[in-house]
């Protein structure tokens, strides 16, 4: 015959440890050391969250792991251990046209030139005065911008009315061009791209974990896309301006604005040249340039919309979404 009695008091610990249970103890309860021994906390874990009741009233207490061992654990506590601490050390990444290592673990407070200093870089095959940056949480800020800016565009599509047949068949198909626009806009993933680099001048921004330092490779290409007839690359010639290039490969298609284009440059910045400005804008080795498509509405809200929306994606992702 197996008798079981009744069960005693005893606590919960979960988190950070190897043994999650709830473990029966002594009716006067048991030092902190002893649930120690018993839960084999984590070499990591620094904190504990104590919950119970003392004196017929809740009461919580978070403390270091060493003033836990001190503490009395009584019948009925929750103890919850935790990984709350702050490195002194952090990862950075090192991509692109660089020699050596691509990681270099950092004291917390360093800053962008700290590793600069420690990059090595072949003056003829990377640019260092044009590196760039990459974030995480710049990322998820630059979709989040970018998805609003989509929704507020379909809300726009879809709240056009028209009093005419005619009207109404060509906001339909207006419509439909730009949701497949759309569509293909939300599937791009930022970047997360950090300018900290223009005119040989660069900024020193103080880095984060997992901060990506980019390297550009030296070039004297220059890439023109969009909506020219000849997509292609071509050889850097001093002076040239981006009209002269755009007349390189062709002109412009019949669904071209003359009038708006993006420069893509190595250091992650997107500069948007508009109308006259291509004439005189002078373009520099290594530059992308892109003549954007004219917007299919009538509307100017809707153009501009559309117009802001494929600059946030370029400046955020490197990436032209086209029509």
């Amino acid at each position: 015959t197996i008798v079981v009695g009744r069960k005693g008091a005893s606590v919960v610990a979960e988190g950070a440890i190897r043994n999650t249970f709830s473990f029966e103890i002594p009716a006067g309860g048991i030092k902190g050391t002893e649930l120690i021994q018993y839960t084999r906390p984590l070499a990591n874990a620094t904190y504990a969250t104590v919950l119970g009741t003392r004196e017929n009233e809740p009461v919580s207490y978070y403390i270091p792991i060493n003033e836990l061992e001190n503490m009395t654990i009584s019948d009925g506590d929750q103890v919850i251990f935790e990984i709350d601490q702050t490195h002194e050390t952090i990862l950075v990444n090192i991509q692109g046209a660089h020699n050596g290592q691509s990681r270099f673990a950092i004291p917390r407070n360093s800053h962008l030139v700290d590793v600069l200093n420690r990059i090595q870089v072949d003056p003829n095959l990377g640019d260092i005065n044009s590196v760039s940056m990459r974030r995480e949480s710049i990322r998820i800020r630059q979709k989040q911008a970018i998805q609003d800016s989509l929704n507020r565009l379909e809300t726009a599509i879809l709240g056009r009315t028209s009093v005419t047949q005619e009207g109404a068949q060509i906001q339909l198909a207006e419509a439909q061009l730009i949701s497949d626009f759309v569509d293909r806009a939300r599937d791009i993933e930022p970047q997360g791209i950090l300018v900290v680099a223009k005119n040989g001048n660069i900024s020193n921004p103080l880095l984060q974990p997992n901060d990506v330092i980019f390297v550009p490779q030296r070039t004297n290409v220059i890439q023109v896309s969009g909506e020219v007839m000849v997509p292609q690359a071509l050889v850097y010639e001093p002076g040239s301006t981006l009209t002269d290039y755009i007349e390189r490969v062709g002109g412009y298609t019949t669904h071209a604005d003359e009038g708006k284009h993006m420069v893509l440059r190595r250091n992650g910045e997107v500069i948007p040249v508009y109308g006259r400005a291509a004439r005189n804008f002078t373009i520099q080795p290594g530059d992308e340039i892109i003549s954007l498509p004219a917007v299919p509405s009538m509307s100017v809200d809707i153009i501009r919309m559309v117009t802001d929306t494929m600059f946030k994606i370029a400046s955020s992702a490197a990436i032209f979404v086209r029509f």
